[in-house]
């Protein structure tokens, strides 16, 4: 499903431009978790998801990855309030 997209976007992160943005960097990784929760991600899609985080985690989140884990579960959060879901 989101192999294509996300295959090639992630090739593209390591050194050519131009680079993803933060904001687009989050939304793929947001794609991603959203995929992975309904059971559509296969083997590309994982590896291009392990790209995504990988780059996420060290250019919006300074390599930190409890920090990245931290806005996940408040951007989770944020999401579910906003669709009307209760907290787990």
């Amino acid at each position: 499903m989101l192999t294509a997209m996300l295959l090639v976007l992630a090739l593209s992160i390591p050194d050519t431009e131009p680079q993803l943005s933060e904001t687009e960097l989050k939304k793929l990784f947001l794609a991603c978790d959203a995929a992975s929760q309904s059971g559509l991600v296969d083997d590309a899609d994982a590896a291009a998801c392990s790209v995504i985080y990988e780059a996420l985690k060290d250019r919006v989140f300074g390599g930190d990855s409890r920090r990245l884990l931290e806005w996940w579960r408040q951007e989770k959060s944020k999401r579910r309030n906003e669709a009307g879901v209760p907290a787990q």
